[in-house]
């Protein structure tokens, strides 16, 4: 997810040219949609104060075009948003609590997903029945996907399983 690929993906959403957004936004008509394309192709990072005309402009969110800081809240969300659009991730429900899953009608288009999911699923329950330590889990999530257990070659995963034994 790149501020050009959101910005882009926003604009033809509201069904605006380049050139009618860099007109919005006062860009000189003559290079309006130059500039913009700029920005959709991630060759010029908009300044703050763009990003926020930009905003304005297309009436959503700064979260929505700028990349989000995961750390808070809403930028998390704005994470996931942007996960359901490109990853087939949605949101759903499980006993009344609020769950993410991929969407089974897209799973062939997002298979390589699915496994890395799965994977990660596999290598929780392992932390989780003590198969591996804290310590372990949090390294595999590092090595992502040096230390996995879906690729071909597991002599990565052997090696470092026997290097970070639990004590």
């Amino acid at each position: 997810m790149s501020l050009g690929s959101n910005l882009k993906q926003i604009r033809l959403f509201r069904n605006k040219t380049l050139k009618e957004l860099g007109q919005g936004l006062g860009f000189p008509f003559s290079s309006a949609d130059v500039r913009i394309a700029q920005y959709e192709s991630n060759k010029k990072k908009p300044k703050k104060d763009v990003i926020e005309s930009l905003a304005y402009g297309l009436d959503v969110s700064e979260m929505a075009i700028d990349i989000p800081d995961i750390e808070s809240v809403y930028g998390a969300m704005y994470t996931l948003f942007q996960l359901e659009r490109s990853h087939a991730l949605i949101i759903d429900e499980d006993d009344g609590e609020p769950i993410i899953r991929l969407n089974r009608d897209e799973f062939f288009k997002h298979k390589a997903l699915y496994e890395s999911l799965c994977d990660w699923l596999q290598e929780s329950k392992n932390f989780k029945d003590g198969v591996i330590t804290k310590e372990q889990y949090e390294e595999w999530k590092y090595n992502y996907p040096k230390y996995s257990s879906n690729l071909y070659n597991n002599r990565d995963r052997e090696e470092w399983l026997h290097k970070h034994t639990k004590d």
